[in-house]
């Protein structure tokens, strides 16, 4: 809040894996917020601040930090799915196509990418929306996804949440509600549930 510096750290990895960079970042992040509120903060201009080593830690009383687990461990399928997404807000029949490609290559790198599955099961509802195939059709298939990704990853709030939007649209809207609700239970913070759930 006061500006000043908590944490820097330099590193040296590879490019190629940018998710195991970003996981260390994370810890850093919170081993330095916890030292932080223990021993007090730094000053941006303090050169006496020296991290302590992470192998100190438990020694003081200090757990490692629990992060979530990663969605998945391939770099290539989280950029798929990040393509993928992209493509898919744009909310088009041709975009929604690439987008559904996108998701297949996720999945080919990672098949028990959950995100990706959920993601599949999302845009079969954009291609409803453009009458692409028939709806029974479109909606078999966002089922499939669904229900595949709440089995591979029940804790995914997109998991849920597709399997809710399959669900509403079948008109069960008992089931629907409990599976929005499980979602936001899950991730209270997930726009998209709540958007969706609204």
């Amino acid at each position: 809040r006061d500006g000043s510096l908590l944490w820097s750290q330099d590193f040296d990895r590879n490019v190629e894996d940018p998710l195991d960079l970003q996981s260390d970042i994370a810890e850093g992040s919170v081993q330095a917020l916890r030292l932080g509120t223990w021993f007090g903060r730094p000053t941006p201009m303090d050169k006496s601040f020296i991290p302590l080593p992470a192998s100190l830690l438990p020694l003081l009383g200090f757990k490692k930090a629990v992060l979530p687990r990663p969605a998945t461990v391939s770099s290539a399928a989280f950029d798929d799915y990040l393509r993928g997404h992209s493509l898919f807000e744009e909310r088009t029949a041709t975009a929604a196509l690439d987008a559904i490609r996108c998701f297949e290559r996720a999945l080919r790198e990672d098949p028990e990418f959950g995100l990706a599955k959920a993601a599949l099961a999302d845009v079969q509802f954009v291609l409803m929306d453009y009458d692409y195939e028939p709806t029974p059709i479109l909606l078999a298939r966002a089922r499939a996804y669904a229900e595949d990704a709440v089995r591979t990853t029940p804790d995914l709030a997109e998991a849920h949440t597709a399997l809710a939007a399959v669900q509403q649209t079948e008109w069960q809207f008992t089931r629907a509600e409990e599976s929005y609700k499980t979602a936001l239970r899950i991730n209270p913070h997930f726009s998209m549930g709540h958007r969706w759930y609204a």
